[in-house]
């Protein structure tokens, strides 16, 4: 009884300690809430709160961030106090939400659940994430965890409906779809329950329908995303500057939602159509549609040669290799894509902190793409990148090599395991 009470002791100074030190940067204004998320605010709150939803035109966010902005507006709170409170609120349940993942995975251990939720609670790029830049991206990250806690706890409804509510909140949560549809297909639970993907997904939209916007505004959000990646789109009102950057978005690139560029980075540069700050290895190429469609087929590849690959072996994966197995996806996708930005490693950089409680040996992907990150994420917020981009390129693709050969060699021995036993 005294070791759970000074565990749950534990537990709560970490988070206030959190807390803390994502309020130290309250006041810090990105481009992107300056140029994005303030004008959505005010939009919202002066056209009626809620009853702004029936527009789509002010934001190029799906409806559930922005219902969470417009009950902000009834809140007697600076934009900028509000917007970083609902991230920092998403960073808590993220990080409790990792540790009961590692419980359900390491059942027998009393800390390592702890280490997890300090660990990611305190992670340099999820605290920049929302304390800084005031982005959300903790927010489906929270719901993709809450995803794979019920892949690994064998309940395939509630992955893939948790799955859906992640998937209605950012288009990346797309990077764990692999994961979800493998492990029903590898471990034979129910491919109906696929359905509650799609539910939970169109739940999401009545509050906007109940506003007056229609279905087919909503639907069409994430393709205006891929056709607009810069984040343009969302500039309330289409204002821009010369060079078709919104107004009051820093030189050298829109930083929008979507993602960022380095304030003084040029738009020109040769590897600016294949990675938007991302450090992927299309850093080192130069502009040209072949690496684009070379880069989409390499990924189609890959995914499907390892889906048929864990079929063959006619195992179920394990809670473990769950995790392991999601963790590789979520950073293997984004590093092999082109037109990536910087943010969309984030739950990748989460997951990797759960692998390193299931496989020590993970800490190496973990600290390469967090290094990686870093450096990008400075790269836009203060335009001090740790390296440049082809060098940060170098550590992700260090840790992506790493996971994959992890992965391969933990699945080929519990292969094997199972053979002689």
């Amino acid at each position: 009884m005294r070791i759970v009470t000074i565990r749950r002791l534990a537990y709560v100074v970490v988070g206030l300690a959190a807390v803390a030190l994502r309020w130290t940067f309250v006041e810090f204004v990105s481009g992107d809430f300056t140029a994005f998320l303030s004008r959505w605010w005010a939009y919202i709150d002066q056209h009626g709160h809620l009853a702004a939803l029936k527009d789509g035109s002010f934001s190029n966010y799906n409806t559930p961030y922005l219902v969470l902005l417009a009950l902000a507006t009834y809140l007697p709170v600076r934009a900028i106090v509000a917007v970083k409170a609902i991230s920092v609120a998403f960073d808590l349940l993220l990080a409790v939400t990792a540790s009961r993942l590692v419980a359900a995975v390491r059942p027998r251990s009393a800390w390592l659940p702890f280490v997890t939720f300090a660990v990611v609670s305190l992670l340099p790029t999820v605290v920049m994430n929302s304390g800084v830049w005031g982005q959300c991206d903790s927010i489906y990250a929270t719901f993709c965890a809450a995803s794979l806690l019920s892949l690994v706890r064998g309940r395939p409804w509630g992955a893939c409906a948790w799955f859906g509510l992640a998937f209605a909140f950012k288009l990346q949560t797309i990077f764990l779809l692999p994961v979800l549809v493998g492990v029903l297909l590898v471990n034979r639970l129910r491919l109906l329950s696929l359905v509650a993907a799609p539910a939970a997904f169109l739940a999401c939209l009545v509050p906007a329908l109940i506003a007056g916007r229609s279905l087919l505004s909503q639907l069409a959000v994430y393709p205006a995303q891929i056709t607009d990646p810069s984040g343009v789109g969302g500039a309330v009102g289409g204002a821009t500057k010369a060079g078709g950057r919104p107004a009051g978005v820093p030189a050298g690139g829109p930083g929008g939602p979507m993602g960022g560029s380095p304030p003084g980075a040029s738009t020109t540069t040769q590897s600016a159509t294949l990675t938007h700050n991302a450090p992927t290895p299309y850093a080192w190429l130069s502009s040209s549609s072949v690496w684009l469609y070379a880069g989409l087929a390499l990924v189609a590849l890959v995914v499907l040669g390892f889906g048929v690959w864990l079929l063959l072996r006619r195992r179920a994966l394990s809670a473990g290799e769950i995790v392991l197995v999601a963790a590789t996806s979520a950073l293997l996708i984004p590093l092999l894509l082109p037109q990536m930005h910087e943010r969309y490693f984030y739950l990748a950089e989460v997951l990797l902190v759960v692998a390193c409680m299931v496989d020590r040996r993970f800490v190496v992907a973990a600290l390469g793409i967090q290094v990686a990150s870093i450096s990008t994420y400075l790269g836009y917020l203060r335009d001090q990148p740790l390296m440049p981009l082809p060098v940060a390129a170098v550590f992700a693709l260090a840790a992506g090599v790493a996971a994959t050969w992890l992965l391969v060699v933990d699945l080929r021995a519990s292969g094997r395991a199972e053979a002689v036993s």
